[in-house]
């Protein structure tokens, strides 16, 4: 039973070295045996890593996202207004902190509403 556990953790390349009796099928045991954890760490790491890469690249694609997020929100809401509307409202609906352009959003308190 130990031979068929070892061998399929040792491989197709050592399955003939797995005899009980000869100097061989011990070492393939133990080469076995030491393997069976240095793979299982290996694949972690590369586990780790991929993660880690998509991880990058999500946030690497959120910041245009946003971007693109804040110009649909604006153009619907200037596509909304009149052009009167727009020349009277020009900073109504931004705001500027430290030299930088933020899309002003109001929250809206549902527990102020009774039906």
């Amino acid at each position: 039973m130990a031979r068929i556990g070892c061998a399929a953790v040792v491989g197709c390349i050592m399955a003939n070295w797995l005899h009980r009796d000869t100097p061989n099928g011990r070492r393939g045991i133990i080469i076995g045996c030491i393997m069976a954890p240095i793979r299982l760490v290996m694949l972690i790491n590369l586990l780790v890593a991929m993660m880690g890469d998509t991880y990058t690249r999500i946030r690497d694609q959120s910041e245009q996202t946003w971007r693109l997020e804040q110009a649909r929100i604006l153009f619907s809401i200037e596509t909304q207004m009149s052009k009167a509307e727009r020349a009277q409202n020009l900073g109504a609906y931004q705001l500027s902190i430290n030299g930088n352009l933020f899309v002003q959003v109001y929250e809206l308190d549902l527990s102020l509403i009774h039906i």
